[in-house]
């Protein structure tokens, strides 16, 4: 590179010069700028994807940006160029130069102060509102209310249980009580991102640890997939064998191997799932 600058027309090793030099005050003027600071500024563009801020305090590029569920959660004017705002910065990338804004969160500074509050693995109790085929909106018992949605608390579809479920009403029921565990706050929503199942035992892991090397195991086979079939000997969790036929019981002894041998010999997958052969090590049931 200093090669190249260095063998650049006069006029092109300035303009580089120019650049780094910019990008060294873009640094200097987002690193003293940090989460949770309010900034002013005026917007200078409008798109789909957002709104661009030049901040006060730096006219040469708009390094402010307030993405679309940012903007505000109140009926507001539609947003136009020249006009002022203030908002919170969310965060800061420097590598970008970008200062990542919310109006939302200064529209409601009680909320925001009440998620920005809560700890990761803090147990938090509340009523649910409403199910979605998204998630499920909890009314949590303390904090202020969320000015559009039904509750401050939001649990997703994966964190309701640890067993197969078809639908959200299978697991809860709207105005059921909840105790739940906080996983993140949610600034693009300003929401609790809570998780119902981590305040259950796995059952998967009850059942594997009670599993050694080399145990028979009986079920009964579930549902067939391109890459072999499911079985759930308990009931509560589905785990792994090869080629096997529908709805047939199968007996099927689980291996220790670390490698897949030439014979089908299985190994337990990283994630502690339990993998079968039913090729040598795996036959029909007689019952």
């Amino acid at each position: 590179m200093t090669t190249l600058r260095a063998s650049a027309p006069p006029l092109m090793r300035g303009w580089l010069a120019w650049v780094d030099h910019l990008r060294i005050r873009i640094r200097e003027f987002l690193a003293v700028i940090k989460a949770g600071h309010l900034c002013s500024g005026v917007v200078t563009e409008v798109t789909r994807r957002g709104v661009m801020v030049t901040l006060d305090g730096f006219a040469a590029l708009p390094l402010g940006t307030i993405g679309p569920l940012e903007l505000s959660w109140c009926q507001d004017p539609a947003m136009e160029v020249v006009r002022r705002v203030t908002a919170e910065v969310i965060a800061i990338d420097l590598d970008e130069g970008r200062a990542r804004l919310s109006m939302a969160a200064t529209e409601n500074p009680e909320l925001w102060a009440f998620l920005k509050s809560l700890r990761c693995g803090e147990i938090l109790s509340g009523t649910v509102t409403t199910i979605e085929r998204f998630g499920v909106f909890v009314a949590l018992d303390e904090g202020p209310s969320h000015p559009v949605f039904p509750g401050v608390g939001f649990i997703t579809m994966p964190e309701l249980s640890w067993l197969r479920f078809e639908a959200a009403s299978d697991v809860v029921q709207v105005r059921q009580r909840v105790s739940c565990e906080f996983l993140q706050f949610d600034t693009w929503n300003g929401e609790a991102r809570l998780s119902l199942r981590a305040t259950q035992p796995d059952p998967f892991q009850t059942f594997a640890g009670g599993i050694v090397a080399g145990q028979t195991l009986r079920g009964q086979v579930t549902k067939l997939v391109p890459f072999g079939v499911f079985r759930s000997p308990t009931g509560s969790r589905d785990w792994s064998i090869f080629e096997s036929s529908h709805g047939r019981p199968w007996t099927c002894r689980r291996m220790s191997s670390r490698s897949l041998s030439s014979s089908l010999k299985s190994t337990e997958s990283d994630a502690g799932w339990p993998y079968l052969d039913d090729g040598s090590h795996a036959t029909p049931s007689d019952s």
